[in-house]
């Protein structure tokens, strides 16, 4: 879909390139969400909150990061892209009360040891 959308002489539009991932996602889970019952009641509720998810926590966060893309190293970008979810995950304890087996603190421990390598790398 990328190609489609754009070759590597002349890239395509991110946002256009990530807005049309999204739709083939929900296409292909549309069907299995259908089969499941686990599509919400349409309400008003249900689709302010579901605009409210495509418009801040999608459209906005990829819009932000794309934006960094082209302000920072490739190196800034893996390191926040790697912690990303370790924070995520500690955020989950601190404000939900979430509690990661050890398997989850170890992958957590990992994606923040694969930042710090990049980072001291960069630095030195």
């Amino acid at each position: 879909m990328s190609r489609r959308l754009g070759t590597a002489e002349e890239p395509g539009d991110p946002l256009a390139t990530a807005a049309a991932g999204f739709l083939v996602g929900a296409a292909c889970v549309l069907p299995f969400a259908l089969a499941g019952g686990v599509l919400p009641r349409l309400s008003w509720e249900s689709a302010a909150l579901l605009a409210f998810l495509g418009a801040v926590p999608t459209a906005l966060a990829y819009g932000l990061f794309f934006r960094a893309l082209t302000a920072l190293s490739a190196t800034t970008v893996a390191i926040v892209s790697l912690g990303e979810a370790a924070f995520a995950a500690l955020i989950g304890v601190a404000l939900l009360g979430e509690r990661p087996g050890p398997a989850g603190w170890a992958g957590c421990a990992l994606l923040l040891l694969a930042g710090v390598f990049p980072a001291r790398r960069a630095r030195g």
